[in-house]
């Protein structure tokens, strides 16, 4: 009777641990999650554009920011990386740069313990490594939140990331990610999104609102290529610095969802310079300033956030942390910032050598970061 008894009992703790266990699983896999007040903020870094030679200033900006803004979550708006030097006979070598540049952010990123996604741009893949073996090397790292969508799709890197409520029991809000630049070896390059990725959107954006009682769940996008429409929509808020250069393909994605009625804004890099908000016929088109030191941008270098909250889904708050106004105030970050922007640089390279030991900058670093700017 006894060891009948225990059996029952342990039949019913197995039951239970195996319920326990699949449930622990299931909300695994959404890893995103309102703070307690309402809260999600998002740091979006666009056009790092840099090689495995990581210039030293582009983390500390985003060191001083993580430390201020506390995002909940960073997402990479593409050409995250240069074409890295490398013998295009030796694809070993062109690997180990790719995977070098890579890790000079995603190792900070990873011991901040900030969650990372991304998408890919038109600079990520200027030697032969491909996209998805820059997928599998970001996979590689515990904060990536992105991930390889398979052959199904086309590109690499069209995904979605649901955001659960504070109390964790719904999905209360969701991003969605595209690869915007595409290379087919018969049709050539591409650079807007391809009939299969809306299909693929379409379909998990009515799963998500039939799971939502058949009201669509309030999203944003993220890509690196401008939409075609913002040449047709009212620039709202920021500036236009240089002309946009969106798509130049059929126009599937915007039509699309703004039929679905999820997303209220579209977000996008690729031109360095610009910083508007734009309205096309209720949905907004933001562009992101570049984030790095690696190519153009002088005064414009900034880091965009965006705010939700579960409180109100159908709107977003966002800001620019521009790095010259926030960071240079003094002769001696102004002329860091010149040297590292190429702004006059042999002139304020040797100002910078000069300066470097007054202000606790030893100058084996000041000649390093003048060597990652030049090189």
């Amino acid at each position: 009777m006894i060891k009948k008894i225990t059996s029952v009992v342990l039949v019913v703790i197995f039951i239970l641990s195996v319920f326990t266990i699949s449930g622990g699983a299931e909300e695994s896999t959404a890893t995103l999650k309102f703070n307690k007040d309402g809260s999600f903020k998002m740091m979006l870094v666009a056009d790092i554009q840099d090689d495995h030679h990581l210039i030293p200033a582009t983390l500390e900006y985003f060191d001083n920011a993580i430390q201020s803004e506390k995002p909940d979550l960073v997402i990479l708006l593409g050409d995250n990386i240069s074409g890295v030097p490398s013998d295009f006979e030796d694809i070993e070598k062109a690997r180990k740069n790719t995977a070098k540049a890579i890790d000079c952010y995603m190792s900070f990123f990873e011991e901040k313990s900030i969650p990372v996604a991304m998408v890919f741009g038109n600079h990520d893949t200027e030697n032969e490594v491909t996209k998805e073996e820059q997928m599998q090397m970001y996979m590689s790292y515990d904060c990536c939140l992105a991930r390889d969508d398979g052959e199904e799709i086309s590109g690499c890197g069209t995904y979605n990331l649901p955001i659960l409520s504070s109390d964790g029991t719904k999905t209360a809000f969701n991003l969605w990610f595209f690869d915007s630049y595409l290379h087919d070896a018969e049709k050539g390059i591409s650079d807007n999104i391809q009939q299969d990725q809306i299909d693929w959107y379409i379909s998990e954006s009515e799963r998500l609102k039939k799971e939502n009682g058949g009201k669509p769940v309030g999203s944003l996008a993220f890509q690196h290529i401008v939409p075609k429409e913002v040449l047709d929509a009212k620039i709202l808020s920021g500036e236009t610095n240089e002309p946009p250069s969106p798509s130049s393909g059929e126009s599937l994605q915007v039509p699309a969802m703004m039929a679905q009625g999820d997303v209220r804004a579209i977000f996008f890099g690729h031109d360095h310079v610009n910083t508007y908000i734009a309205d096309y016929n209720g949905l907004h088109l933001v562009n992101a300033p570049t984030s790095g030191f690696g190519s153009y941008g002088d005064y414009n270098r900034g880091l965009r956030f965006v705010t939700i909250n579960e409180k109100d889904t159908s709107t977003y708050e966002t800001y620019i942390i521009n790095y010259f106004e926030t960071y240079c105030t003094d002769d001696f970050s102004r002329c860091r910032y010149y040297v590292n922007s190429s702004i006059s640089p042999i002139l304020n390279c040797l100002k910078y050598l000069f300066l470097a030991p007054f202000n606790g900058v030893s100058p084996f670093t000041a000649i390093y970061e003048i060597f990652c700017m030049v090189s």
